[in-house]
Order: C-alpha cells, then sequence, then structure tokens
C-alpha cells in the first residue's frame, strides 16, 4: 500500500479542514441574519424618530411660524436692502421698529373708536344669543333645533368641568403664548442671518445634489414669501369691504366686526365662518331683518373674495387647488389643533414643492413648476447664481435628451426614450470644471 494513501479518512485531517475553510452552507444564513438585523433596527430606529418628532410637534410647528414669520421679514426687507445698500441685520431691524411704529399708530388712530366697540360688543352679545334662541323658538322648526342644544343644568356641569380644569386651560394658554413668543424671536435671528441656516441645510445633502437642495430651498422660500403677500393683501381687502358693508347696511360695531373678519382671513375656509358669528349675533340684537342683512354682507363680500380676489390676486402670487386647501385644514387641524387649522395651508404648500421638485421632476423626470401658479420665472430671478445656471444647464440637458429620443425615432417606437440619455451621460456645457463640485449623475436622472 502507498504511504500516500486517501486520507479522507483521517478525522483529524477533516477537522483541520473544516476549520480553516468554513462551510458556503453557512455563509448565506449568516448573511441573511445580518440583513435581517440591519432592517429590524432601521424600522426601530425610524419608530423612535417619528415618536419623538410626535412628542416635539408643538415645537416644530412653532419653528415652522418662526421660519414664516422671518420670510415676511425678509421680504419686506427686501426693498431695503437692494435700494440702500443695507445688511441683513440693519434692514430687519428697521422693518421690526417699522412694525412696531405702524401698529402703535394704528392703535392709537382706531383704539378710540374700536377698543369700546369691541367692549361693547362683549357686553351685547350675551343678550344678542338670547334674542336669536327667541327668534329660533318662534319658528316651526325652533323646538326642535332648542331640543338638540345643551340645558342649562348641562351647561353648569360642563362650567363645574371646566373649573376642575382650569390649571391644565391655564397652562395650556401659557404654553400657547411661550410658543408664539419663541416663533417671533426665532423668526427675528433667522431673518438676521439666514444664509447659516441654509447652508446648514444644504450641507446635509449629498455633495453631487447641493446645487438642487439649494434650488428646493430658494423655492420654497420663494413661494411662501408670495403667499404671504397674498394673503396680507387678502386680510386687508376682505375686512375693508367687511366694514364697509356692514357700515352701510347698519349693523353696529363695523369697525369691530371688520378688524375680525380681516385678521380671521388668515385661517382658510374656517376663519371666514368664524369671523361671522359675532357679526349675526349683533346684528340679532336689531331684529332678524338686521341678522339677514349682515349675513348677506358677510356672504357677498366671501363670494368676492372666493371669486374675483382669489383669481386676481393669487394668480399673481401662489394658490392651492380649493380642495387641497380644504382636505390640509382638516388633517392638521385633526392632528395638531388650532395650530395646525392656522398652519395648514404653508404647510400643504411646503409638501407640493417637495413632491414636485423631488419626486415628480427628478424622480419621474417630468419639468412642471413647484407649485401650479405661473410664478418658475421669477423664482428663477431670485436664485443665487450658481443654482441659477445649474437650473439652465438641467433645462438645456432636458432639452437636448428630448432632441435625441426624437431623432432616433427612425430605429425604434416613437415614444421610446433615446439610449443613453445626455443629462446621464455627458455633464451640461456649464458643469464646474472641478469634479467634486459637479452634480452627481449616478443619484438622479438629471443633472
Amino acid at each position: 500500500m502507498p504511504a500516500s494513501a486517501d486520507t479522507s479518512a483521517d478525522p483529524a485531517l477533516n477537522a483541520s479542514s473544516t476549520e480553516e475553510n468554513p462551510s458556503s452552507e453557512e455563509s448565506p444564513f449568516s448573511g441573511f441574519t445580518r440583513r435581517t438585523w440591519i432592517v429590524v433596527a432601521t424600522v426601530v430606529s425610524v419608530v423612535l424618530l417619528l415618536l419623538l418628532l410626535w412628542q416635539l410637534v408643538q415645537v416644530l410647528l412653532a419653528v415652522f411660524a418662526g421660519l414664516l414669520f422671518a420670510i415676511f421679514l425678509r421680504g419686506v426687507a427686501r426693498p431695503l436692502r437692494s435700494r440702500f445698500q443695507l445688511g441683513d441685520g440693519l434692514s430687519v431691524t428697521l422693518v421690526l421698529v417699522g412694525i412696531f411704529g405702524l401698529f402703535g399708530g394704528l392703535w392709537a388712530l382706531i383704539a378710540p373708536s374700536v377698543g369700546p366697540q369691541i367692549d361693547e360688543m362683549a357686553a351685547r352679545l350675551p343678550g344678542a344669543t338670547e334674542r336669536a334662541i327667541e327668534t329660533i323658538q318662534a319658528q316651526p322648526w325652533g323646538p326642535w333645533i332648542i331640543e338638540q342644544t345643551p340645558s342649562p343644568e348641562q351647561l353648569v356641569d360642563r362650567a363645574a368641568d371646566l373649573s376642575a380644569n382650569f390649571f391644565g386651560a391655564f397652562s395650556t394658554a401659557i404654553g400657547g403664548i411661550a410658543y408664539t413668543v419663541f416663533a417671533l424671536v426665532l423668526g427675528v435671528y433667522l431673518a438676521i442671518n439666514p444664509g447659516l441656516y441654509r447652508q446648514g441645510i444644504v450641507l446635509m445633502v449629498p455633495r453631487g445634489r447641493r446645487d438642487r437642495a439649494e434650488e428646493i430651498v430658494q423655492a420654497i422660500t420663494f413661494n411662501l414669501w408670495q403667499w404671504l403677500l397674498g394673503q396680507f393683501i387678502m386680510m386687508v381687502m376682505v375686512g375693508a369691504l367687511t366694514g364697509i358693508g356692514l357700515a352701510i347696511a347698519g349693523v353696529p360695531l363695523a369697525g369691530g366686526l371688520a378688524l375680525i373678519a380681516g385678521l380671521f382671513e388668515f385661517v382658510p375656509i374656517v376663519g371666514p365662518l368664524a369671523a361671522a358669528v359675532p357679526g349675526l349675533l349683533i346684528a340679532f340684537t336689531l331684529g332678524p331683518l338686521m341678522a339677514l342683512y349682515a349675513l348677506v354682507v358677510y356672504v357677498v363680500v366671501q363670494q368676492l373674495e372666493s371669486n374675483v380676489m382669489v383669481p386676481v390676486i393669487m394668480k399673481k402670487m401662489v394658490s392651492l387647488p380649493p380642495a387641497l386647501t380644504l382636505s390640509a385644514t382638516v388633517i392638521f387641524g385633526v392632528l395638531f389643533g388650532l395650530p395646525g387649522v392656522i398652519l395648514a395651508t404653508p404647510l400643504a404648500l411646503v409638501g407640493v414643492i417637495l413632491i414636485r421638485m423631488i419626486y415628480v421632476n427628478d424622480v419621474l423626470g417630468d419639468n412642471v413648476p413647484p407649485v401650479p401658479a405661473n410664478n418658475a420665472g421669477k423664482m428663477a430671478d431670485l436664485l443665487p447664481a450658481s443654482a441659477r445656471e445649474h437650473l439652465k444647464d438641467r433645462m438645456q440637458g432636458r432639452a437636448q435628451s428630448t432632441a435625441a429620443s426624437g431623432a432616433g425615432s427612425n430605429d425604434g417606437p416613437a415614444d421610446a426614450p433615446a439610449e443613453g440619455d445626455g443629462a446621464r451621460s455627458t455633464p451640461p456645457t456649464g458643469a464646474p470644471a472641478n469634479a467634486a463640485d459637479a452634480p452627481d449623475a449616478s443619484r438622479s436622472p438629471h443633472p
């Protein structure tokens, strides 16, 4: 028998071979286990992050309100910066001084007349409510309405419950004031030095997508400013028309009611309805006919707002579809309460911009403006020079890709995309010479 006999029968050699070369059947199991743990850790992290954000939702809403206030301050201070070459801090400070001076002057002007009207309105509301109840009871359908309303005993019980929860309600009110002050102070800081915070957001994006991130941030800022400007104009016009209409109809306290209507116009859909309640109750004190006159005034003003002001004013600013605005108001109101109702429209606007620019344009490859309104050209004027050139090059890349697709239609179906989109294969003509600063084409179908 030769010395080199079959060694497979030697257990020691087999064990040594097994230790040096682990079985290939174990690696798929270990890889599957590792992937499973990665998925579980990712899901747990996302859930914990969502829970944390839910706990901080009031703070996040206050931060968003501060962002809106900062955009408002920057928009108002922009003419001062461009005309007098002022710095951000000085221009914003002058705007704040002007705002305080304007409100102080308006208060000194209208307080002698509107202040007593507000006090008289508060004194008249209980009597107006009783008069409204008596008028309803006199109608054939009145008793059924009264039966559906709470009885005095039920109101007393509810008042007792409210007094039991007084400290909770008091702390909620204090919290609302604190969040408001926080939003105002945060807005001032953001308005004085916006570049620092914008750069911090952009730096969290991969290098090849930072130009696109800058475009998205600028689009959100510009469209929120357009919306704020449109809302301010609408508030002034609705308040003025309501006051004039109520004064012509002979409804008392027209100035105070006009102020309420103008302020409540900021809240979509719900605000105008809530603003009409005190006006109708006050008009009831002079009889059902006066209440009818007041109702006609509110209805006419709202019709003018919906059919004349919104198409004319918001067409030049920014607007959302009414169904989307209503849905956002209901959803955010249910989730976040009154702050959600107040901020529903700007939050929905930000969501629409993100979906259109990131998903529709970058992922699906379409070319639609950030919002339905036709303000894409004006938005481009506000972009920084680098972002504006990048946007121009990206549009040229799309046009070249479309032309290449049409030229190759003889070799394939008419609607088939060209093989190797020009926006993917070659950078645009104006791409930066430094490859590290050039957009990463592998991450998106567009440069």
